[in-house]
């Protein structure tokens, strides 16, 4: 399983882009077939839109099926509150819901 993201600036600025969305994706969709990885974990700490994230893991289980394993980690008051989501203001339950493979 791979891992992207972290508290590094700009994580996910570029997959959240709709100008720079593709060349970012297609280079990481490259890396997971190129090593084989069966999954990703998605450590978002800095900001993306809800709809920039689906349209990241949308794009992963078209290309790797539904056997391939996206995972992430909301913080709890992520998931306590409707109000309040994560640093990156997702709201965790609604992705999860959306993205059921």
């Amino acid at each position: 399983m791979a891992t992207v993201g972290s508290a590094a600036q700009g994580s996910f600025a570029a997959l959240d882009n709709n100008s720079t969305f593709k060349e970012c994706y297609q280079n990481l969709s490259s890396m997971l077939k190129s090593y084989r990885f069966d999954g990703i974990d998605l450590d978002i700490e800095e900001p993306i839109s809800q709809s920039g994230i689906s349209r990241w893991i949308n794009h992963l289980y078209d290309d790797f099926g539904p056997s391939f394993e996206v995972s992430t980690a909301a913080t709890t008051l992520a998931l306590q509150s409707r109000a309040l989501y994560h640093f990156s203001q997702l709201n965790y339950s609604k992705l999860e819901h959306g993205h059921q493979h």
